[in-house]
């Protein structure tokens, strides 16, 4: 019979289907939260892009790709996720498709912009704070390492309009920036995981800037718990949906083990968080409306290697 999969299901599925070795093979399915959610199903992919439970595993279920996928119930869903697309092979397809929606655009705007503009309003803070009222795109890109072109272009995108001569006003640039980027507001974040990672982004003294107070910490670790940190009490782990909901946060920053991430990741997400920032170094599967920003030291790395190792196949000094 036909079998529709919730999302949280579907993403814990996901999440084991990638990692195993073998593909296609069995894997386990062990479904969160009460029944009829809780018993654990084996399934296995194949290459028609159906999935069929292993007989014994608690009666004969079928998910087809292209079936709809509740979305988790959690605060704030707005409504399901899409219908898997027919024709795939796996479900994994369809959730990278999802999320590669964010890859190069944010709406209208360029991605490659966004990651420009803090390099924009950091530059604007310093002129504003020397008392510059104005300054050129040419200025701009000069202290930048951009084409004033390219600056223009980027400022066009928000709106950001300038004087031919005199340039753009200093004030409207940093206004405007911190607004698109709701920085001009401070929301509190949850910080997960309070190793040796965790406790310097708590030690960071810049996050204020950039909107963000982080307001509770979560470790499992007895020795942290009930410990204070930069002026925080860790909290136990244990604590991480009460004193989520009772808040109201819908940012986090994930800072834990690649082992503990999906799982913890799960758990923000039917607390109600929204964002989470994610520094595990692992791929996170989350139903809508969960958006996952990740932070690898490694691609930084491997940006750097190759820039070194091009420079020395080239000669260049």
């Amino acid at each position: 019979m036909e079998q529709t999969l919730p999302s949280a299901e579907l993403a814990s599925w996901l999440c084991e289907y990638h990692g195993s070795a073998g593909l296609p093979g069995w894997i386990s399915l062990t479904a969160p939260g009460p029944p009829p959610f809780h018993s654990q199903v084996k399934a296995r992919v194949v290459p028609s892009g159906a999935a069929r439970a292993a007989p014994g595993s608690g009666g004969t279920r079928e998910a087809t790709v292209g079936d709809p996928v509740p979305a988790l119930a959690v605060p704030g869903s707005p409504g399901p996720l899409k219908s898997l697309p027919p024709g795939r092979a796996s479900l994994y397809t369809a959730i990278m498709e999802r999320n590669m929606a964010y890859d190069f655009h944010v709406g209208p705007i360029p991605l490659t912009t966004i990651q420009r503009l803090p390099g924009y309003i950091r530059l604007a803070r310093t002129l504003r704070r020397a008392g510059r009222e104005v300054v050129t795109s040419h200025r701009l890109g000069e202290l930048l390492g951009l084409d004033e072109t390219q600056v223009r272009k980027d400022f066009r995108f928000l709106g950001i309009t300038g004087k031919a001569r005199s340039g753009f006003p200093v004030d409207a640039l940093v206004e405007r920036i911190e607004h698109y980027l709701q920085w001009d507001r401070v929301q509190d974040a949850a910080l997960v995981g309070v190793g040796h990672l965790g406790k310097a982004l708590l030690g960071y003294d810049g996050f204020a800037a950039h909107g963000i107070n982080i307001s509770c910490a979560f470790d499992r670790d007895p020795a942290l718990v009930g410990s204070v940190r930069s002026g925080l009490r860790v909290r136990s782990i244990d604590d991480l949906e009460p004193v989520l909901r009772a808040g109201s946060l819908q940012l986090a920053i994930l800072a834990v083990s690649p082992e503990s991430a999906q799982e913890l990741a799960l758990r923000l997400a039917r607390a109600g968080v929204l964002g989470i920032w994610n520094f595990t170094g692992c791929t996170l599967y989350l139903p809508d409306p969960v958006i996952v920003q990740d932070q690898d030291i490694a691609i930084g790395l491997a940006v750097l290697s190759a820039k070194l190792s091009a420079r020395d196949r080239e000669g260049t000094p």
